[in-house]
């Protein structure tokens, strides 16, 4: 039977503020990584594998029909082909699945979300740099949160996700120098700004570099206003 092992413990940062007294906001997850789901507080999986030199071998959870909820939810955004093709439904976490494997490892990584568990999300394994879409046909790659998000991007840009809202160093630099690759455009949470900010300045000595800022996620917005906003910075 699989199971999440991901283990709840104190949040050091929330502790320094006097909060987390349940000692549970941070979620310690398989490959070694953390957050916490009340400060932000993040710690790289890469970190702790470098540590301990182990690297885990993520097992996929077993898929079963779909809960109605969270098909539901997913078929706000996507085409049933689109679900079809990137996610399964897992009973025994009660979360769809968007499984990924390596190329280079052959071991997968997956998240696990929910419509009504919390945290929505859950990531086990090593977040995989994956550009979806269309790349090559105007060289733009679009950031984004989100995996939906991603895929709905993808329809008409490259997409990259973060699942979540960090960009690691090694993904800049892999954005910044690969030749397909003529404009990068962050389009984070609007919460995010500030990070969104900070990444372009980052990238944008060695890549030209845009950010998007809207009061809703791109899955919330139709095909033809994320093609607008895109259009807006060539």
């Amino acid at each position: 039977m699989y199971q999440t092992r991901v283990i709840r413990s104190s949040c050091p940062k929330c502790r320094e503020r006097g909060k987390d007294r349940a000692g549970d906001n941070l979620a310690i997850y398989p490959d070694g990584g953390s957050h916490c789901f009340s400060c932000g507080y993040h710690t790289s999986s890469r970190k702790r594998v470098m540590e301990t030199e182990v690297e885990e071998n993520v097992s996929l959870p077993d898929s079963g029909p779909w809960n109605p909820a969270n098909h539901n939810w997913l078929s706000q955004y996507l085409t049933p082909k689109e679900i079809s093709e990137n996610f399964y439904y897992a009973p025994s976490i009660k979360r769809h699945i968007y499984p990924k494997k390596s190329s280079v490892t052959n071991k997968f990584s997956y998240e696990a979300r929910s419509v009504k568990e919390t945290p929505k999300s859950l990531f086990c394994g090593e977040k995989l740099y994956n550009i979806l879409g269309p790349v090559e046909q105007d060289g733009i790659v679009v950031v984004v949160e989100d995996i939906v998000s991603a895929i709905k991007v993808s329809r008409n840009f490259g997409a990259l996700c973060l699942f979540g809202s960090h960009l690691p160093g090694e993904w800049m630099a892999r954005l910044s120098r690969s030749p397909g690759i003529k404009k990068v455009i962050i389009w984070l949470d609007h919460d995010k700004y500030d990070a969104a900010i900070e990444y372009a300045r980052k990238m944008s000595h060695l890549k030209e570099t845009k950010i998007i800022v809207t009061k809703h996620d791109p899955k919330d917005i139709t095909d033809i206003g994320i093609i607008k906003e895109v259009d807006s910075l060539k």
